[in-house]
């Protein structure tokens, strides 16, 4: 499925509040430290992973260990 992750405006540039609509999915937000995402990807399984986004608006995609595992289980066969 589709799910949208971040929306920004044509004319600034900045990204958008997505949290109101209602029109499509869209991807569930967590408040999480770093120290946080950090345990979380050593520990879940079935989920690939996040997109963290800071408040100056760096992208960080962080996958979990799970992921990583079954990607090179692929690869390896």
């Amino acid at each position: 499925n589709l799910v949208l992750l971040k929306m920004r405006c044509n004319l600034t540039g900045k990204y958008l509040d997505i949290k109101t609509i209602t029109e499509v999915p869209v991807v569930e937000h967590f408040n999480y430290s770093i120290d946080k995402i950090l345990q979380l990807k050593t520990e879940l399984i079935n989920k690939e992973g996040w997109i963290v986004h800071f408040d100056d608006d760096t992208l960080l995609k962080v996958k979990t260990d799970w992921w990583i595992n079954e990607k090179n289980k692929k690869l390896c066969s």
